[in-house]
């Protein structure tokens, strides 16, 4: 058998590693591959809170071999009592590590604020995600958002020597002074003046009402070098078009900014402060997309409404959603897809009288209307040159949904919907959310991700020994 040196064979199963099949082959052919390769299971892991980091301290302390095959890790879930400084050892030794990612973390103090060089954490990090998440609890408290500090985000941002891609999605903030203030000194350690990094993904979601003029705009820090907008996905609050964003500047400047590089664009519609049900009128004005020509995706995202009672004004914000489309129809040549997304919430799933079959809720009637209106328009209208696929997603919402199946609330949300759904280019989702799902899923899920499924503790501390 030819002799394969190991540095190699490694570098052959890292660029095989998304080619599960050709993988699986050489390992047959070359049994001594097997061990290695099932290292490569470690390649993305996901750290959920504090017990599955106690699990993954264990592992790698058993093998700290397997510490040069994690290449992506996502923190999830930590809390401010997180123990940091065992952490900050794992992180040592996670050497390798190319992407790292933030999500749902209460509080960032708990993962970046130590001292010494964060370079000598993540030397090798190429690729950062700063994630949204919500806080688990009753309904109310769903979509909460976490307030992440902008000086020590930015500090990994700067001593970072190999960072490139940032991206920021569903990052939200409560207040308009949040982050501002240490930003203004230059952060410690290497200022990174000498790269560039480019924003990938970016969403702001935020109260229009608190952009206030004349007042430090909370994100203005990522016009700062070494940070450039070169976005690729963008989630935007749709309000007036000369309405001032977190970043200082209005929407239409912010789309121009990224008409090189803008291929999938999210219009939210912003949710009023006092209740999560009542939504504002649309806008009047519409947003100039004529230099966003690269865009393939064009999505609207609807905040909480009540099944039983959607409210008339659904309806005139998909009217208003379809005149931007085509508005904008000529220059957007290689759109594909366009879709409506609902978050639903019943009060009570458990009360069928809430899906009888038809007549209730005359509030669904306007609703279909416009959404088949959109539908035909995409490919009879501005899109007959090109099939343009009309989805409207209804993410449904309870801790309590998992006692009516999804089939029956899909039929029950296609039996108001029948004018969209016999379009022949609309496509109907029913999907539950995570909080819905967590409640069933919660144990498997996190076992799952740490340990992949045919790896138990038992066999790693085996394969590992």
């Amino acid at each position: 058998m030819v002799y394969v040196p190991p540095e190699i064979r490694d570098m052959i199963i890292d660029y095989l590693w998304y080619d599960s099949a050709a993988l699986q082959k050489c390992c047959l052919m070359c049994r001594a591959w097997l061990p290695r390769s099932r290292l490569h299971s470690f390649h993305t892991i996901v750290i959920a809170g504090d017990n599955q980091y106690a699990r993954f301290e264990r592992v790698i302390e058993a093998s700290p071999a397997l510490c040069d095959y994690v290449r992506c890790v996502t923190f999830k879930g930590f809390d401010s009592w997180y123990p940091g400084g065992g952490l900050f050892n794992v992180l040592r030794m996670l050497s390798r590590v190319e992407e790292v990612a933030l999500q749902d973390c209460e509080y960032v103090e708990a993962l970046v604020d130590w001292d010494g060089d964060i370079s000598s954490y993540f030397p090798m990090v190429r690729s950062f995600r700063l994630l949204k998440g919500e806080i688990l609890g009753s309904s109310w408290a769903v979509g909460l958002s976490r307030v992440y500090d902008g000086y020590r985000i930015r500090r990994i941002l700067a001593e970072c020597p190999k960072l490139r891609a940032v991206h920021f999605a569903g990052v939200q903030l409560s207040h308009p002074t949040a982050g501002v203030g240490p930003l203004d000194a230059a952060p410690e350690g290497n200022t990174g003046a000498s790269r560039q990094l480019d924003i990938h993904d970016l969403t702001l979601s935020y109260d229009p009402t608190q952009i206030t003029p004349g007042v430090p705009p909370p994100l203005s820090w990522l016009f700062a070098p070494p940070l450039k907008l070169q976005l690729q996905n963008l989630a935007l609050m749709w309000c007036e078009k000369s309405s001032l964003t977190p970043l200082g500047i209005t929407d239409q400047e912010l789309l121009c900014n990224s008409k090189d590089s803008l291929e999938e664009l999210t219009l939210l519609c912003p949710e009023t402060a006092f209740h999560p049900f009542e939504m504002p009128s649309p806008p009047q004005m519409f947003l100039d997309l004529a230099q966003n020509s690269r865009l393939t995706s064009l999505k609207l995202i609807v905040p909480w409404i009540t099944g039983f009672d959607p409210g008339p004004e659904i309806a005139r914000w998909i009217k208003a959603f379809h005149s931007q489309l085509a508005i904008n129809s000529a220059s957007l040549t290689r759109l594909t897809r366009v879709e409506i997304e609902l978050k639903i919430e019943y009060p009570s799933v458990k009360d069928r009288a809430l899906f009888q079959p038809v007549g209730y809720c005359s509030d669904w009637v306007p609703i279909d209307s416009q959404l088949a209106a959109l539908a035909v328009d995409c490919n009879t209208g501005c899109g007959a040159k090109r099939r343009i696929e009309v989805v409207f997603k209804v993410n449904l919402v309870h801790h309590d949904i998992l006692d009516v199946s999804s089939s029956y609330i899909r039929k029950w949300i296609a039996a108001r919907l029948q004018l969209f759904c016999d379009c022949p280019s609309s496509r109907l989702d029913v999907i539950y959310s995570i909080q819905a799902s967590l409640k069933a899923r919660y144990q498997q899920h996190y076992l799952n991700v740490l340990y992949p499924p045919g790896l138990s503790l038992i066999s790693l501390y085996h394969l590992f020994s």
